[in-house]
């Protein structure tokens, strides 16, 4: 998770009001995201559940790459990999706000879209209420860990920019591993509906 790297950029460059401002914006977007993705995961229009799967890693896989390409250039261009001076101030009225501002929407969207999409992968896993739970746990808690990976680095005032490739790494990898387990699941549901074809039996309805 790359909210501490972000929070901590929002601090370094701007005065108070306008980290507000951003903080706002970056729950608000948080909203709408869950939207947009529910259409494409759970759309009536598309069939196949990993057609859908692949839609939604190249819907996140678009985010990451748009944030974290646009803020390596904003670390860049601005001179603040190493935080060698003192923290900016600047306004909302200064022209260094409106492409910081943008980088952090796209932030805020990676932070839900990312949750959303790996809490409908593990819901395809089961559909057993007590293994989703400790599922759900599992995600709580290695979500929690890189969080407290995350301030830990911007802690010891690690270069934004090495942050920054540490989080896109992960979150590559992670998109993989979530792109292979939605397709593993298609492969095994698949295989069933041929076997009970086979079968001439009718398939058990499991409530979910």
């Amino acid at each position: 998770m790359a909210t501490a790297m972000i929070s901590s950029i929002n601090g370094y460059l701007f005065n108070l009001r306008t980290r507000y401002l951003n903080n706002v914006i970056f729950q608000i977007i948080q909203i709408l995201i869950p939207l947009i993705l529910s259409f494409i995961l759970d759309s009536k229009y598309v069939q196949r559940r990993r057609t859908r799967g692949i839609m939604g890693v190249a819907f996140i896989g678009t985010i990451t790459l748009c944030s974290c390409a646009g803020l390596a250039a904003f670390i860049e261009e601005n001179d603040i990999n190493q935080r060698l001076y003192k923290a900016r101030g600047h306004d909302w009225t200064d022209s260094a706000f409106a492409k910081c501002f943008v980088i952090y929407l796209f932030f805020g969207m990676l932070y839900s879209g990312l949750q959303i999409f790996i809490e409908w992968i593990l819901a395809a896993l089961t559909n057993d209420p007590a293994v989703l739970a400790r599922y759900a746990g599992l995600f709580k808690g290695t979500g929690s860990l890189g969080i407290c990976v995350s301030f830990l680095l911007d802690s010891r005032k690690v270069p934004y920019i090495w942050q920054l490739t540490v989080q896109f790494v992960r979150k590559l990898e992670g998109l993989a591993t979530e792109e292979q387990i939605n397709h593993e699941f298609e492969k095994e549901r698949r295989a069933e509906e041929l076997a009970v074809g086979a079968g001439g039996n009718t398939p058990e309805i499991t409530a979910v």
